[in-house]
């Protein structure tokens, strides 16, 4: 497996062949992210226990993939560095989920008629909007907070829906280019910010 180092300094050196206009540099670029962008897309699927039957992490990821693909190919839309790119495709993992979370409550809402609601219906809708809540909050946070948070953020559903790490502060501090102590406190800013937004959530950690 390779360091996270090392697959920084691949990334960065597939950025600069795509702004080069090497049009094989994209799928290369993706090849070396792999791990870490299924590894994100599992990890945000997964956390939703009551909430993602359907939600196929493959599908997810190869939406989010066409999304990201898209989204590089505007002129305005050029990371430069392994820390835009990261934060750039967790970013469109994040979108694609919540599109996928509303229109799986739409669908849900003309299922069955009202007052024939099935045993633990109830639960997972409310789990539901928890989560599209948590996502929606996590997209008003300021860029610099987005951006930490794009690097170290993952929820396990659970006793207290606790965050564990996606990477180590000296690992997003290295990819960003910032202090570590710089990032911990964008760190701390943002999770005092959902938080306020997302009871269900314990960001003490």
């Amino acid at each position: 497996m390779n360091s996270p180092g090392s697959v920084t300094l691949m990334i960065e050196d597939c950025l600069r062949d795509i702004d080069a206009g090497d049009t094989a540099a994209f799928e290369r670029l993706i090849d070396v992210a792999y791990d870490r962008l299924v590894e994100v897309t599992e990890r945000i699927v997964g956390s939703m226990t009551t909430v993602n039957r359907g939600v196929r992490v493959s599908d997810v990821f190869q939406d989010s993939y066409l999304r990201l693909r898209s989204a590089m190919a505007k002129d305005n839309v050029k990371p430069k560095t392994a820390g835009e790119f990261l934060g750039l495709a967790a970013r469109h993992i994040r979108f694609q989920v919540l599109d996928t979370l509303r229109s799986s409550q739409r669908t849900r809402a003309d299922e069955l008629p009202e007052g024939r609601e099935p045993p633990g219906r109830q639960e997972a809708e409310d789990n539901r909007e928890m989560w599209i809540s948590f996502f929606e909050a996590f997209e008003e946070l300021p860029e610099e907070e987005r951006r930490v948070a794009d690097l170290l953020w993952t929820w396990v559903e659970g006793k207290g829906n606790v965050a564990v790490p996606n990477m180590t502060q000296n690992e997003a501090a290295e990819v960003l280019g910032i202090t570590r102590d710089r990032v911990k406190d964008l760190w701390r800013k943002a999770r005092i910010k959902i938080a306020r937004k997302c009871k269900d959530f314990d960001l003490t950690s």
